[in-house]
């Protein structure tokens, strides 16, 4: 058995093949993370290195709306059922579930059915509900390399010079780096964000002032991907403090409807 399509994260495979030869795998994991950085993709690797049917015995809730009770109850009469092929497994984006679908799910992690495995991806293993941690096995995962970047970029036939500009705006997170080689428009929304979040935290006031007017003139969903990725960056950077503060204000008063332009000129000054 070996990883094929999974992109680095080499000391999770060993744990796991060592797992599966000496018939010790858990009922549940949760693999964290930062997002897009391959949890899924190694979750359902290993389901197909289970034996599970790609059609009958895997579960993937990975929509960007709320995951439901009634969505969390489903699965379960699902995992209860035999098996295809020799198990069945789900993989769950644990950061959507709302708290009446966790403690539907409490009960399967509870009393998990026989030839069961379940994957929680997260973003914040510590916001998941306490008696859902105490019950799987917490797996990390980090970012792979820019070699790991460009290994995974190959078979998409990106030409050479928007491969360099994508590794170096992918950081190591492979799954967005593939989001970002088949999505031309994500890729510009991407560069843009980028520069505008260094020359907002550059000293010069009148370039960040004129940056402030451009996006200040972009439709509002722009302007919320610009101030999402300019916290993550904050998050992952050394910039002061209150620039974190600045960009929570700018997205509140984005959601109350402030003028933009105020919005976007209070951030920038």
């Amino acid at each position: 058995m070996s990883f094929v399509k999974t992109i680095g994260h080499e000391k999770q495979k060993r744990l796991f093949l060592r797992s599966m030869q000496n018939n010790s795998l858990a009922h549940a994991y949760a693999l964290a993370g930062e997002e897009n950085i391959g949890k899924t993709t190694f979750a359902l690797e290993l389901a197909s290195m289970l034996g599970a049917d790609p059609v009958f015995d895997v579960f993937v809730i990975d929509q960007d709306e709320l995951i439901t009770a009634e969505e969390a109850r489903s699965l379960q009469s699902r995992l209860a059922l035999a098996p295809a092929g020799k198990h069945k497994v789900a993989v769950i984006k644990a950061d959507l579930l709302t708290e009446e679908a966790s403690s539907s799910l409490l009960k399967t992690l509870e009393e998990p059915p026989a030839h069961s495995v379940i994957f929680l991806t997260t973003s914040n293993f510590y916001s998941l509900l306490s008696t859902i941690a105490s019950r799987v096995q917490k797996i990390m995962f980090s970012r792979g390399t820019d070699d790991d970047v460009k290994v995974a970029l190959a078979p998409t036939g990106t030409s050479q010079e928007k491969t360099e500009k994508i590794v170096k705006l992918a950081g190591g997170r492979v799954g967005f780096a593939l989001r970002l080689a088949i999505d031309d428009f994500f890729l510009e929304l991407v560069e843009n964000s980028q520069q505008n979040y260094e020359l907002l935290i550059s000293k010069s006031l009148v370039e960040r002032l004129k940056i402030a007017e451009k996006i200040a003139s972009q439709e509002t969903p722009e302007v919320r991907f610009f101030l999402n990725y300019s916290l993550k960056r904050f998050a992952d950077s050394l910039a002061p403090k209150d620039l974190g503060k600045k960009l929570y204000q700018a997205l509140s008063d984005l959601e109350s409807n402030v003028n933009i332009k105020l919005a976007m000129d209070n951030l920038f000054l």
